[in-house]
C-alpha cells in the first residue's frame, strides 16, 4: 500500500546494487546546477565479492561502499554549492577528501573523493 513515489525515492536512498551510470548521471546534474564542470570520473569497479561493512542501517542489514573520484573545475562558491548539493541528496554520499589546485583565477582544479553505499546482497 506504499505510494510508487515513496518507493521510488527509498530505492534511490538504499539501492540494492551499484549503479555507476545512474551515479554519474546523478552527480553531473547537481554539478550542472551549482555551476561545477566535471572534467572527469575515476569509478572503480566493485569487487566481485565486496566485503560488507558489519553495521546495522535499521533494517538488520548491512552495506557497501566504494570510492569515487571526481576531477571538476569552478569557483570556490561552486565547489561549496556542489558540496551542500550532495549533502541534501537522496543518495548517501559522503565526501571523504578535496584535494584544491592553486589558481591566480579563482576558477580552481578540485579532485573530490566521494564514497557511496548500498544495501549488501
Amino acid at each position: 500500500a506504499i505510494p510508487q513515489a515513496d518507493l521510488d525515492r527509498l530505492q534511490a536512498f538504499l539501492p540494492s546494487g551499484v549503479d555507476n551510470i545512474q551515479l554519474i548521471l546523478d552527480l553531473t546534474e547537481l554539478a550542472e546546477r551549482t555551476d561545477l564542470d566535471i572534467e572527469a570520473f575515476d569509478t572503480p569497479e566493485p569487487p566481485a565479492e565486496a566485503e560488507a561493512t558489519d553495521t546495522d542501517l535499521g533494517t538488520g542489514a548491512a552495506y557497501e561502499s566504494l570510492e569515487m573520484t571526481v576531477a571538476a573545475k569552478g569557483t570556490y562558491e561552486n565547489f561549496r554549492d556542489f558540496a551542500d548539493a550532495i549533502e541534501r541528496s537522496l543518495r548517501p554520499l559522503d565526501i571523504v577528501g578535496v584535494t584544491i589546485g592553486r589558481s591566480d583565477t579563482g576558477v580552481y582544479d578540485y579532485q573530490i573523493t566521494l564514497r557511496f553505499y548500498w544495501l549488501a546482497s
